[in-house]
């Protein structure tokens, strides 16, 4: 078994969603198997894995992988699913500390949109810089054996796992476009979005 597709975003995106349609198409998936906040684990070696912790170290591990794909999702979805969780501002979780050991230049223990903002566009940028390939977890919901197929994954006829919330989040409160409009990165964030596809 070798490693076949890599796939991550900001999290909050859909990764752990991504495994599961993966194995449910019969291929051999991890979510954060091979990258953890504690580092890497080499020895985990399936045909996928599926982390947002992946980011910092595409620049050296993208050559595992035969291709590495940036999923995005909704960045209003997003951002307020990362809020409600304060996954900023958690101070003894590794999660936090490995985000800000990753982007120094956002503030640290900071709950604040402008944060959340800031630090959704430097995570994404720094997965655009190592591969092409970018998908909507929207879009890949809307057709997931057209997804599959895409990447040379025979799917026709296999219960695909299916979650058309995208995502696990229940009742997140939104963030509004006003919070939005507030902040110094608002600007930057929309120009964003409608690079991903979403016109907000």
């Amino acid at each position: 078994m070798g490693r076949d597709f890599l796939i991550t975003g900001s999290p909050r995106s859909g990764t752990r969603f991504m495994a599961a349609l993966f194995r449910s198409a019969g291929l051999g998936a991890t979510h954060e198997g091979v990258f953890i906040p504690a580092g890497i684990r080499p020895r985990v070696i399936k045909n996928v894995e599926s982390s947002w912790l992946a980011a910092p170290h595409l620049q050296t591990w993208k050559y595992h992988f035969k291709k590495v794909i940036h999923l995005v999702r909704d960045p209003i979805l997003v951002i307020s699913s990362q809020r409600e969780r304060e996954i900023m501002f958690k101070k003894e979780s590794p999660y936090t500390k490995y985000i800000y050991d990753n982007v120094s230049e956002i503030t640290n223990f900071n709950n604040s949109i402008d944060n959340y903002l800031h630090f959704w566009i430097a995570w994404n940028e720094m997965i655009e810089k190592h591969t092409k390939i970018r998908v909507k977890i929207e879009d890949i919901n809307n057709d997931r054996e057209k997804f599959l197929q895409d990447l040379g994954v025979y799917a026709i006829g296999k219960q695909l796992y299916k979650n058309f919330k995208c995502n696990s989040d229940g009742e997140t409160k939104k963030i509004t476009m006003e919070e939005i409009e507030k902040s110094q990165w608002s600007k930057k964030f929309k120009e964003k979005a409608k690079q991903y596809g979403y016109d907000l």
